[in-house]
């Protein structure tokens, strides 16, 4: 009888109880998510506190952990609507034979417009430190909610490669090294400048909010690339 229950416990679990259980797993992440979006979207980011999501969710906090690892990584799930967003419009206005200069452009003006439009989010998103790069946290959002994935161009989907802001910058720079539009051997610095003048930026809008001149902002931003891609 002995030998026969341990044979039990060790047995395999049934593949249709796994999945169930794995169902329902994803349904809590996907609530956790949900719920998180929402308070970002009332009370900004520094209202997504652990205590408030428990309150909200009716949840402990010790599951948020048990899910998510860390409260970085629930809320960076939870910014991944706006970052979903700006995608999507994106892959409308790129063109997949387009001139490589024309499509860098036309990706920074989008994406400057986007996060000048939610600075504190997309700063969270790109320059904050995480123990998950952001391509990770862009799969594991996808594979939450996989009826929102949709199709990018093949522009985008190169940008989507890089485990950051300054890798995903090289997919879509590289390109125009390639066709001599700039010197390979600069490549890296251009990419470094154009990025790190975007973060003090986007820090100064972080900074003045509702005061900070948008436009002129995005004036200084195109000064540089016009500068460090001509010069």
């Amino acid at each position: 009888m002995k030998r026969e229950k341990q044979s039990k416990k060790g047995a395999p679990q049934n593949p249709s109880l796994r999945l169930l259980k794995e169902t329902q797993r994803n349904n809590v992440r996907r609530y956790f998510v949900e719920v998180t979006q929402d308070i970002i979207d009332t009370q900004g980011i520094k209202g997504a506190s652990i205590r408030q999501i428990a309150k909200q969710t009716g949840y402990n906090s010790a599951l948020i952990y048990n899910y998510f690892g860390c409260l970085d990584s629930l809320v960076s799930l939870a910014l991944m609507k706006n970052f979903r967003e700006y995608l999507t419009a994106l892959s409308e206005h790129i063109k997949e034979d387009g001139d490589h200069k024309k499509n860098f452009y036309t990706i920074w003006e989008y994406f400057f417009d986007t996060c000048f439009a939610a600075p504190q989010i997309f700063y969270y998103l790109f320059f904050k430190y995480r123990r998950e790069p952001l391509c990770d946290i862009v799969k594991k959002y996808y594979d939450l909610f996989p009826e929102e994935v949709t199709m990018h161009s093949s522009v985008v989907k190169r940008m989507l490669k890089g485990s950051d802001i300054y890798e995903r910058n090289m997919n879509i720079l590289r390109p125009l090294a390639e066709c001599s539009e700039i010197p390979v051997e600069r490549l890296e610095l251009i990419n470094d400048i154009i990025v790190s003048y975007f973060k003090v930026l986007l820090e100064t809008k972080c900074e003045l909010e509702e005061t900070a001149d948008d436009n002129a902002l995005r004036n200084k931003l195109f000064e540089v690339i016009d500068f460090v891609l001509e010069g």
